[in-house]
Order: C-alpha cells, then structure tokens, then sequence
C-alpha cells in the first residue's frame, strides 16, 4: 500500500476500518482505496498465506483435541439418527 500512497500498520486496516470512510454509500476516493488493496493483497498474496497459516493452527488444534472430536462427532451421529428415526414415524413413545 505504500507504494501506491496509502499508509497503514497492517493489511487488516485498510479499507474497511479507515475512518475517513463511514458513509452511507462509497465514494470515489473509498473506491479507489478498495480497489488498490485488494491488488495489492493480490500480489503479495497474502490472502492466501492467511488461509494456509490459519488451516495449519486448525489442524494443530483438531490434533490436539482428536477424543473430544470424535465424541462430538459421535452425538451428532447419535443426534440426527435421533431426529430421522421421528421424522420417520418410528419413534419410541
């Protein structure tokens, strides 16, 4: 962003949080900032590094708690077995 004069600490700031931007409807200038960020997150391809950071501590925490998963999994399972077995008409009364 810098490069094209915009100047902020991080991509999460801009445009969305700008200040200068809280109207109703967008203007030119709210337009042009939107544009210039998404090329650049574009060429830096940071869009990209974020979901690959964020899927590897997801699948660092899904290695870290398998048990509880696959318990939660299990009652889903139970859960909707549950609701098909009503849904059915074959319900215990």
């Amino acid at each position: 962003m810098p490069g094209h004069g915009y100047s902020y600490a991080a991509p999460t700031d801009a445009p969305g949080k700008d200040p200068r931007f809280t109207g109703p409807a967008p203007r030119r200038r709210e337009i042009a900032l939107a544009r210039t960020d998404v090329t650049c997150k574009r060429q830096t391809n940071v869009i990209d590094v974020w979901s690959a950071v964020d899927a590897a501590y997801q699948r660092q925490m899904m290695a870290t708690k398998l048990r509880e998963l696959a318990r939660a999994k299990n009652d889903i399972r139970v859960q909707t077995a549950n609701a098909n077995r009503v849904l059915n008409g074959e319900a215990d009364d």
